[in-house]
């Protein structure tokens, strides 16, 4: 993995330890740009078993502690996902982007091959607090919406 780091850390230079978490509860000023391979997130799931890819991303949060701005973009390419379930089963020849829009992650195009056949998908996630709230697709103009209680 590759990455550049950029914030505001101003704050930091005379701050003792113990004020240094309460400041970091308060507001953000993060912007992450790089690139990464994607098999090292697998560990994020129990229900993965495979996960390949690249990523490269530009991400900048900022804001409050409890309503931050989260805005980017990711780019995917040479990805492939399966499930530990079904192992004969993969979803190969990931490529697509996504882009952060505050309190929306738009997925723009995410294009791959299943069992020799062609998937397309596009649609938007919509987040609160860091956590997922809502998913709408649009798959051959029907659209899909699941929330996330």
């Amino acid at each position: 993995m590759s990455s550049r780091w950029k914030g505001s850390l101003e704050k930091w230079k005379h701050t003792p330890a113990r004020r240094r978490i309460a400041l970091l509860r308060q507001n953000y000023n993060v912007t992450v740009e790089g690139s990464s391979a994607l098999s090292p997130f697998k560990s994020l799931s129990a229900k993965l078993g495979v996960l390949r890819g690249d990523a490269e991303f530009v991400v900048g949060i900022t804001g409050e502690w409890d309503k931050p701005k989260i805005n980017g973009g990711v780019t995917l390419v040479n990805g492939a996902i399966g499930l530990k379930e079904y192992p004969a089963y993969r979803i190969t020849n990931l490529a697509g982007y996504l882009y952060m829009d505050n309190d929306r992650v738009v997925l723009q195009s995410l294009t791959g091959g299943l069992g020799g056949g062609d998937i397309a998908l596009s649609g938007v996630l919509y987040l609160k607090k860091f956590a997922f709230s809502r998913f709408m697709s649009r798959q051959a103009e029907q659209y899909h919406c699941v929330s996330f209680q």
